[in-house]
């Protein structure tokens, strides 16, 4: 039986105060395998659709706005062990899936790639068909992490190409255009992780995280690439496993990841708005402390509900589970965190939709349990959430 924290503190902060709170949630689908490589969520016309990967290859599910399955489980390509990402445009009942692969370790022939799959169905109940779009290599035995943004011609792609001599990360600005090849945006000098895309009023912008070392002090940087610029260096204090993730809420641009606690604090989901101080150049403003983020999984930003919803993995006297949070257009957050858990489960991944016209009248999330090996059965779960 599941079991919600539902800690219903709300504020009067005039136009911020907004009461959101979880809504039904149902079981969608289950895995015999005991890993899940991650999850993704994209939005469709009716409903949404749900993505993830395990040694078994990698899966899609229907989901209804009401967070229940819609057909079967189906099996649509081969594993993503070095990530995935999900998008599907406004009302669309498609969508376009990137699938990271990594290099056989011990096979020098082995590259891995990238793969851009076309995920569609001729109805809700139908079928899903997938069709190559494009593919890109290297991904090395070590990598973890891709990212897509759609802007308003062109569809960008990121990724983590990581092995014993180097974690790189690498950008295709347009997967279609005809010359499209991955261009080294990290320093070749550093170790580079976690690539995070956005477009905002057009351009687009690409987060990732460097890791510095000097003598014994080791460090983790993050970097942000605005357009075909250089990327900048901002001044925030990041976790050595900074998660970065980008967002475009209205005329903000907002950078989240995980920041070392204090003595007092574990890690943190930080929300920092970006401010830019050229044409080219970006600054980050004083972060905002969400809650905390000590768990396995990234941390996950989507506008909606004319506002921000975050879901990230946390722990909590050994449990593991999702603080889900709603903040402002000015990033008040008028309520406490709500909490997703289940007694005796543990949860790692999440993902987040946002379904409805305009900003949306409700998220969809999906919630990943972690295998466990005394269990026949790891669950994925779906739940609405929604303001008033």
């Amino acid at each position: 039986m599941l079991s919600f924290v539902l800690l219903a503190s709300v504020c009067a902060c005039g136009s911020d105060a907004r009461y959101c709170k979880l809504g039904e949630t149902h079981i969608v689908a289950t895995t015999r395998e005991k890993l899940i490589d991650g999850v993704a969520l994209a939005a469709l016309e009716k409903g949404a659709l749900l993505v993830w990967s395990d040694a078994a290859g990698t899966h899609a599910q229907r989901v209804d706005a009401g967070a229940r399955a819609v057909g079967v489980t189906q099996r649509i390509t081969e594993r993503c062990d070095a990530g995935l990402a999900l998008l599907a445009p406004k009302g669309a009942e498609a969508a376009v899936l990137a699938c990271a692969r990594r290099a056989a370790a011990g096979d020098v022939a082995s590259r891995g790639e990238v793969e851009l799959l076309d995920v569609a169905g001729a109805a809700p109940s139908a079928p899903l068909a997938t069709t190559r779009r494009a593919r890109f290599e290297a991904v090395g035995t070590l990598s973890e992490g891709v990212a897509i943004a759609r802007g308003p011609r062109s569809l960008a792609l990121a990724f983590h190409d990581a092995s014993p001599d180097g974690h790189r990360v690498f950008l295709v600005p347009d997967i279609d255009a005809r010359s499209a090849s991955p261009e080294l945006v990290s320093d070749p000098a550093r170790m580079a992780f976690s690539p995070s895309l956005a477009f905002h009023q057009g351009e687009l912008f690409l987060a990732f995280a460097e890791r510095v070392t000097s003598g014994d002090d080791v460090r983790t940087v993050l970097r942000v690439q605005r357009g075909r610029a250089a990327p900048v260096e901002l001044e925030l204090r990041a976790h050595l496993a900074a998660l970065p993730e980008l967002a475009s809420l209205g005329e903000r641009l907002l950078l989240g990841y995980r920041s070392p606690g204090s003595s007092a604090r574990k890690p943190g989901l930080y929300i920092a708005p970006l401010e830019p101080v050229a044409s080219s150049s970006l600054r980050a403003l004083s972060p905002l402390r969400v809650g905390r983020a000590d768990g396995v999984g990234h941390p996950r930003l989507v506008p909606c509900l004319q506002g921000l919803v975050s879901a990230t993995p946390r722990s909590y006297s050994g449990d593991y589970f999702i603080g889900i949070n709603w903040l402002s257009p000015t990033l008040a957050r008028p309520r406490r965190e709500q909490q997703f858990y289940e007694d005796a489960r543990a949860f790692t991944h999440a993902a987040i939709a946002c379904l409805g016209p305009g900003d949306g009248d409700r998220a969809l999330f999906a919630l990943a349990e972690l295998p466990q090996l005394d269990r026949a059965e790891a669950a994925l779960h779906a739940a609405t959430y929604a303001c008033e």
